[in-house]
C-alpha cells in the first residue's frame, strides 16, 4: 500500500509518499540523503520483485532542478518514505 500527502505551509509545499514494503537499506538511505549516490542497485521487494531504482534517481534530479529538498528513510512500523520540500518561491 502507498500513502501520500501534501501540506502547504506559508514557506513551503511538502509532498510525502510512504509505503508498507521492505524499506531501504541503511547504507542506501545514508548515501542518498548525503547526495553520494547516482545509481541504486536493484533490491527485492515484498513479493520478490526487482526494481531498478530509477524512480528515486529521477525524483532527485527533478528536485535539484527546482531547488527542492528531498529525503528518504524508513518508517518505524516498516516500509519507506520519500519527502520532497518545495520552497514557496519555487511554487507557481
Amino acid at each position: 500500500m502507498i500513502r501520500y500527502s501534501m501540506t502547504l505551509q506559508k514557506d513551503r509545499l511538502r509532498l510525502q509518499f510512504a509505503d508498507t514494503g521492505t524499506g531501504f537499506t541503511g547504507s542506501l538511505v545514508a548515501n542518498y540523503n548525503a547526495d553520494k549516490i547516482n545509481y541504486i542497485s536493484p533490491e527485492a521487494g515484498t513479493k520478490n520483485e526487482l526494481g531498478k531504482g530509477m524512480g528515486l534517481i529521477i525524483i532527485k534530479d527533478l528536485a535539484k532542478q527546482i531547488n527542492a529538498g528531498i529525503a528518504i528513510g524508513n518508517n518505524a512500523n516498516g516500509g519507506a518514505f520519500v519527502k520532497i520540500d518545495i520552497q514557496s518561491s519555487n511554487v507557481a
